[in-house]
């Protein structure tokens, strides 16, 4: 190992001593809570959904019963799972770009390393345990067996080793299929790339026949396990009855202010994109338009970085923690260019520039994380080092927890608590309760599914719920109107504004409120549900 080597593998080292115990205190976030309760309702005998809405495939979910069904319920145990999955996608990768023969700890592989758990460790905790990035586990393992193939003598492999190799490939797609169905984009991508690596047509159709065996094998499976746990029906009404309001939904969200501010938020690693679209440029003329070069490996991981991009930005919603794995990608592809000798020095100190850059705009390394360490490996997570810790500002744990407080003292039991904001979803694993409704998200799923209002009014109606929790700034209040004099009358700001009473839970009296988290007693009937953003928002405020 060279002397280069040494440095960066002990950087890596230095950086995940500092970050992992932080990470594995860092709280867990909706996306993870929703499908932490689904999983939990199907282990205790409910029916997926049926019992809790859900318009998605329940390929994370079944991910989430077999973590907490073998290790537990903790956040750690998520955490620790999280950071496993990350681990073998790089692993993966490093074998991806490295040359055939060589060493998983070369130089590419280090600066990988380091590049991967700088950026992941430092990003929002609303990306981390995402099922984004969990499936590009799978889909990698995918790549890898079409690799496999592609770079051994058609005479080293028979016929049958072929179709089991392609039948393995195919599970590896569908498993990644039931988390997201996206991915059939990048699936495709990399299945046309190498068929036109291969040229051969019986071993191409062998190949996509093993792909399609294996495939259906997955899709047989998950189909008899929503059948045998009564979540059939249940199931295909989201999906066609349901779904296509979602899907109507989220293109109208895909903005091109929406596309600058992601830009921004993971700058400078969105940086990343370009290099690896050029190396990508670069790599398909080399390869596939002068022929001067063979690269199958580079060649089948530019394709399914294509893909992942145009399912990203065409079919899902514009979410931080969607791009995330395309970013890995990026990284990875970046990565993989070979250096010559002469420019090697000039390379070194633009990789140390661009970790500098990295430490200034990254928590990684940050004072609040430095001075936190200790704490976090001698005390393990707790409300108030969550507090000190949190990048994302949602929730405020300073005010949820005498929310929670409250609510312990209440006695609240399964079934008495709605929890209207989707933020404040970790009342639910905190109290150890279950929500009142099948409706978790509720100001969610008022807003993407209008036509649903009724139906979903008249379950809160029917419910046995005692209190209602809401969040008034993520309702559309600003922090100046929060500051301003509470109403003896009603416990909330004098600048809330008169028509918010109409809508559920404002429509509720206060009986206890904490900063912008307001607790509601259910005493009368609901009223409307808001079904656009910011409902609180005065009118003659400027527009976002």
């Amino acid at each position: 190992m060279s002397v280069s080597q040494r440095i960066v593998w002990g950087v890596v080292l230095v950086l995940l001593g500092i970050n992992v115990p932080v990470f594995l205190c860092l709280h867990l976030t909706l996306d993870t809570i929703i499908y932490d309760l689904q999983a939990r309702c199907a282990l205790e005998g409910g029916v997926l959904y049926q019992d809790i809405v859900e318009p998605n495939l329940p390929g994370v979910v079944w991910v989430h019963m077999l973590v907490r069904g073998i290790f537990g319920w903790s956040d750690v145990v998520l955490r620790v799972f999280d950071l496993a999955v990350v681990s073998g996608i790089i692993a993966i990768l490093s074998r991806m770009i490295s040359r055939r023969g060589k060493s998983l700890f070369t130089t590419q592989s280090a600066l990988l390393t380091l590049s991967v758990f700088a950026f992941y460790l430092g990003l929002l905790e609303w990306c981390h345990c995402q099922r984004d990035l969990w499936m590009l586990l799978p889909c990698l393992l995918a790549v890898q067996c079409r690799v496999s193939r592609l770079e051994k003598r058609e005479e080293d492999f028979s016929s049958k080793q072929i179709v089991a190799s392609a039948f393995l490939e195919g599970i590896y797609w569908s498993i990644a299929f039931w988390i997201k169905p996206h991915i059939a984009v990048p699936a495709l991508c990399v299945i046309l790339m190498s068929a036109w690596l291969t040229k051969k047509r019986i071993r191409i159709a062998i190949e996509t026949s093993g792909v399609l065996a294996g495939g259906i094998l997955m899709g047989i499976l998950g189909s008899l396990w929503l059948i045998q746990t009564q979540a059939w029906d249940a199931f295909w009404v989201m999906q066609l009855e349901w779904n296509p309001e979602y899907v109507s939904t989220g293109r109208s969200r895909l903005t091109a202010d929406r596309m600058v501010g992601l830009w921004n938020v993971f700058f400078p690693w969105s940086w990343a994109h370009v290099v690896a679209l050029i190396v990508s440029a670069r790599t398909i003329q080399t390869n596939i338009i002068e022929k001067s070069q063979r690269q199958p490996r580079l060649l089948l991981l530019i394709a399914l970085y294509i893909g992942w991009l145009v399912q990203v930005f065409v079919l899902q919603y514009p979410f931080m923690y969607v791009h995330v794995p395309a970013l890995v990608l990026a990284l990875a592809i970046s990565l993989s260019i070979k250096i010559p000798s002469q420019f090697r020095s000039i390379a070194w100190k633009g990789f140390a520039a661009a970790c500098l850059l990295v430490v200034l705009t990254s928590p990684v390394l940050s004072p609040v994380r430095l001075s936190s360490w200790w704490d976090c490996v001698s005390s393990g997570p707790s409300m108030e080092l969550r507090k000190k810790i949190q990048v994302d500002p949602q929730p405020s744990w300073e005010h949820l927890e005498p929310v929670i407080a409250y609510l312990k003292e209440q006695g609240v039991q399964d079934g008495e608590v709605t929890v209207y904001t989707n933020h404040l979803i970790q009342i639910y694993p905190e109290l150890e309760i279950n929500p009142s409704t099948r409706y978790v998200f509720l100001d969610t799923l008022a807003r993407l599914f209008k036509s649903r209002t009724e139906e979903i009014s008249l379950a809160l109606e029917q419910c046995q719920h005692k209190f209602a929790v809401s969040s008034l700034t993520e309702a559309g209040m600003t922090e100046e109107e929060l500051q301003t004099l509470n109403n003896p009358e009603t416990q909330l700001p004098e600048a809330f504004p008169e028509d918010g009473f109409e809508l559920f839970p404002f429509s509720q009296p206060v009986v206890f409120r904490s900063g912008p988290y307001v607790v509601h007693r259910v005493t009368r009937p609901i009223g409307k549900l808001a079904t656009e953003f910011d409902p609180l928002k005065h009118k003659d405020s400027d527009s976002d």
